[in-house]
């Protein structure tokens, strides 16, 4: 039980983390028209791929285990298929569970908020990552009405 919420909790980060990165794509999608289905069913599609692909590879080390331990299985035959069907479709269904969270945010996203998002993200990043700085280095606000300073400057001396 322990192992299934491990790895409905990991592929839920995985997945999170994916959409958090296809922000700006999904609000350029959304703002061209894209139906917010289709999001939808691309984030589950790359949730579904990473579980295909774990599911495989966990059957094969379940399959090269049980080979390895079958002197040690007493009663218990090394190839039970009922029991790796069984797991593989708990799995199966517990990781898609797991994207729908995260597909459903993907749908939610506002294309305007997506798209400004990115640069955002890069002006918090590069003034955290300057050394300590003092009160004479401090980021100006925002302006008011969200234009840049270049173009208030330019509209100031326009007017």
């Amino acid at each position: 039980m322990f192992a299934l919420v491990l790895s409905i909790v990991g592929l839920y980060g995985v997945v999170a983390h994916s959409v958090s990165q296809w922000t700006r794509e999904i609000g350029l999608r959304m703002a061209l028209g894209v139906q917010p289905r289709l999001n939808f069913v691309m984030v589950l599609q790359e949730a579904g791929w990473l579980a295909v692909a774990g599911l495989f590879s966990g059957l094969l080390c379940a399959a090269g285990s049980s080979l390895l331990l079958r002197n040690l299985l007493f009663e218990v035959r090394a190839w039970d298929g009922i029991a790796l069907f069984g797991v593989a479709l708990l799995l199966g269904v517990a990781s898609i569970a797991a994207a729908v969270l995260p597909a459903r945010r993907a749908v939610l996203v506002n294309p305007v908020d997506a798209l400004r998002a990115r640069n955002e993200h890069r002006v918090k990043a590069r003034l955290n990552a300057l050394p300590e700085r003092s009160e004479g280095l401090q980021p100006a606000p925002p302006n008011p009405d969200g234009r840049s300073g270049r173009r208030l400057r330019a509209l100031r001396a326009a007017k």
